[in-house]
């Protein structure tokens, strides 16, 4: 599967933007309605890895997953570490508007 074709988990999953202060934008998709769940998989592969995992939460919560800066659909341009990581993480929850449990 070419990497062009990752971008969107289902034809029902949506494209959001989040714009960090050093005008990075983090890309990230959404599916489904309930609880938020945010894949955070960047350790453990893409995240098509989880994609049946991901289906089946979607039935009745919200799934979120995001590309790293420099990744995907987001900006390429770092810094790229473990802090920033977490930092662009944290803006992407607090964009969604809600609490979210981690996977």
């Amino acid at each position: 599967m070419p990497l062009s074709d990752l971008g969107v988990m289902d034809e029902n999953a949506s494209l959001r933007l989040t714009e960090r202060p050093d005008g990075v934008e983090i890309a990230w998709y959404e599916t489904g309605d309930g609880p938020l769940i945010v894949l955070a998989n960047q350790f453990f592969g893409l995240w098509y890895t989880f994609e049946d995992l991901l289906g089946n939460l979607a039935v009745d919560h919200r799934v979120v997953r995001y590309f790293l800066r420099g990744t995907g659909e987001s900006t390429r341009a770092g810094p790229y570490d473990l802090d920033t990581d977490a930092e662009d993480l944290a803006a992407v929850i607090e964009s969604t508007g809600q609490p979210a449990r981690m996977m």
